[in-house]
């Protein structure tokens, strides 16, 4: 019962404005680790860009699945005028968590991709997946991981994607 009277408290000096109180400017974010202080730069920035960028090519087909599917290139090839024009590089660094169990060699491979407008703000994103540690499975773990980042993070798409039946997502 004591919260509730201490709730009802608060909640009732919320609504009941100070007399003669200024209204302060509302102070800036902080900066934090998957973004910077103010994005309103690289928002706008990002929002003209997207504007032009257009579904990604379907360029391979997966042998399995016998479906179409956009590479690395594709995508990559979707945004990158768009984002060049307005002044938005990408950046993406991985990082390898070695196994913690002795007996396997699967570690997580870990991927930062950050966008970085020519105002020096930024705002990030990371994905994360698990890997053997030899070198032609972290590459297709990496080349994985930067497609799946790289598209969400602008927001490039195939005009259909291979997974939506699995998803249930449909357009």
């Amino acid at each position: 019962m004591e919260s509730v009277t201490q709730l009802s408290n608060v909640s009732t000096s919320l609504i009941e404005p100070t007399p003669a109180a200024p209204i302060a400017p509302v102070a800036a974010e902080p900066a934090s680790a998957t973004r910077s202080a103010s994005i309103d730069k690289l928002a706008h920035a990002l929002a003209a860009a997207q504007g032009a960028i257009s579904g990604a090519n379907k360029s391979a087909v997966n042998s399995h699945l016998k479906a179409a599917y956009s590479t690395l290139a594709d995508i990559v090839e979707a945004y990158r005028a768009a984002l060049s024009i307005a002044e938005i590089a990408v950046v993406a660094q991985p990082a390898w968590t070695p196994p913690t169990n002795p007996n396997s060699r699967e570690g997580l491979l870990t991927l930062t991709t950050t966008l970085v407008h020519a105002s020096g703000q930024y705002m990030s994103s990371s994905l994360s997946m698990p890997a053997a540690g030899d070198a032609k499975t972290m590459a297709s773990a990496l080349t994985t991981l930067r497609k799946m980042s790289l598209a969400s993070i602008i927001g490039v798409c195939p005009d259909d994607e291979h997974d939506a039946p699995k998803t249930g997502f449909t357009r």
